[in-house]
């Protein structure tokens, strides 16, 4: 039997007639043994089998049962709602041939056409609009790029002429800490600045024999080396925000081409939809 899922003004109350009998209620077995609390739901196309839904276990559960094994009032009961279920298909089809019926429905599929229709245009402006921030966003980056880039050479210069390294990028100066002899200040704690063994026999392992240990700023090399800035300080700040500029471009970019590639789909699925309404519109003006 089919499944009437269209319902239509004209035929309301003989579907609330045919279908307020359908409620849960109780069935029982052809012996009087058996009790359930169900409401049917459908036959089958043999008329020997009803489709019962129960509630159990917080959720419906199906169950075919053959009307021999039901009671003489649930089988009078399954054949009543036969009938009322099939004089309403009946009544349904009777509606449908009408030509009110024709005109709904010509009405309804010119609505959907045109709502397809919408969808269509706002997803095609959308494509576009995807289509042209990608190359506003690669011209962009390009240009940071070319910046980046004179940067770079603008700061090899800056090295390359600078007066205070000569071009090393390093400056050498007279370690202040050790006044530049490469030693500490304080003995050997060791040996207490006599270099020699506690027997003094041999030399000490600490300060190998020079009374005083390393300079820890140093390292014993007299001279400090520093990083000369060259007056690049500036340079290497526009680099990192130029640089984080490339990156939120970069990002940018790659949301682009996925909301592009998901646009693009939804694009292909209005036009399916499109075509199919407009073919469901077709058929019903050839059946004028």
């Amino acid at each position: 039997m089919k499944k009437i899922v269209c319902l239509t003004a004209p035929l309301f109350f003989l579907f609330t007639f045919a279908i307020s009998a359908n409620e849960f209620r109780t069935w029982t077995s052809a012996n009087g043994k058996y009790k359930t609390e169900a409401k049917l739901v459908e036959i089958s196309k043999d008329g020997k089998t009803a489709t019962l839904r129960k509630f159990e276990n917080k959720e419906f559960k199906d169950i075919d049962v053959p009307l021999e094994k039901l009671s003489k009032a649930d089988q009078t009961y399954v054949q009543k709602w036969q009938k009322e279920m099939e004089e309403a298909g009946r009544e349904l089809a009777r509606e449908k041939a009408s030509p009110e019926w024709k005109v709904r429905d010509r009405l309804a599929a010119q609505a959907q056409l045109a709502r397809k229709k919408e969808q269509l245009e706002r997803t095609e402006q959308n494509v576009q609009s995807l289509q042209q921030q990608a190359p506003l966003l690669r011209d962009q980056g390009a240009a940071y790029t070319l910046q980046l880039k004179q940067l770079v050479a603008e700061k090899a210069a800056r090295i390359r002429n600078c007066r205070q390294c000569g071009g090393t990028g390093k400056i050498h100066e007279r370690c202040y800490n050790c006044n530049a002899t490469g030693r500490s200040t304080s003995n050997c704690s060791l040996c207490n600045g006599s270099g020699r063994t506690s027997d003094g026999k041999g030399v000490c392992s600490s300060c190998r024999g020079l009374g005083s240990g390393e300079c820890s700023l140093c390292r014993g090399s007299g001279t400090q080396v520093t990083h000369c800035d060259c007056g690049c300080t500036e340079i290497d700040l526009a680099g990192r925000r130029i640089q984080g500029a490339l990156q939120g471009i970069s990002q940018a970019l790659q949301m682009n081409q996925r909301e592009l590639q998901k646009a693009q789909s939804t694009l292909r699925r209005h036009q399916s939809e499109l075509e199919r309404a407009q073919k469901a519109l077709d058929q019903l003006d050839q059946g004028k």
